[in-house]
């Protein structure tokens, strides 16, 4: 889903949940798109981090979503994984602080979103939601003989590609 999507749509979440939120509702709107910060994250770490460039991570992620339905591709961001999720609702429940509580839903609706987009393009399973679910995915396509982290690599050298073309 496009940032501006995630923008929108948890700006109206969090207007509609302003009522139950009251002002903590402004950090559920910022987490719900905020939260694609992994994105970010997996751009520098697969173009080693050589390329800090938001417009080229947008390219790379638009690139990686040409590549979505090969069957080598496998994909994980970490901030939307269970793994993060799970300790991030305990410390709001056990603290009771009501802005974790706001930042937990805002990235929660996030991840519905997401989910909706992806299970609507048909590539669900191509996102893991764990990261104990990506490692047996990742090895599954390893012993089939595939190779994961090709896709990137390829959505890398698409970007470069495309940087060298515009000029």
């Amino acid at each position: 889903m496009r940032p501006r999507d995630h923008v929108i749509l948890g700006g109206a979440a969090a207007g509609a949940l302003y009522p139950v939120f009251g002002p903590n509702a402004a950090l559920l709107w910022i987490a719900s798109f905020a939260v694609d910060i992994d994105h970010y994250i997996d751009f520098v770490y697969h173009n080693g981090f050589t390329d800090f460039s938001f417009k080229r991570m947008v390219e790379y992620h638009d690139a990686l979503s040409t590549l979505g339905n090969r069957p080598e591709f496998l994909n994980i961001s970490i901030f939307h994984t269970v793994e993060f999720m799970a300790p991030l609702y305990a410390v709001a429940a056990y603290t009771g602080s009501a802005a974790l509580s706001a930042v937990f839903w805002g990235i929660l609706i996030h991840i519905a979103l997401d989910v909706f987009h992806l299970k609507r393009r048909g590539i669900l399973g191509k996102r893991s939601h764990s990261v104990i679910e990506y490692f047996i995915k990742r090895r599954l396509l390893v012993s089939r003989g595939f190779s994961p982290i090709k896709v990137y690599d390829q959505a890398i050298e698409m970007v470069k590609a495309n940087g060298l073309n515009q000029r």
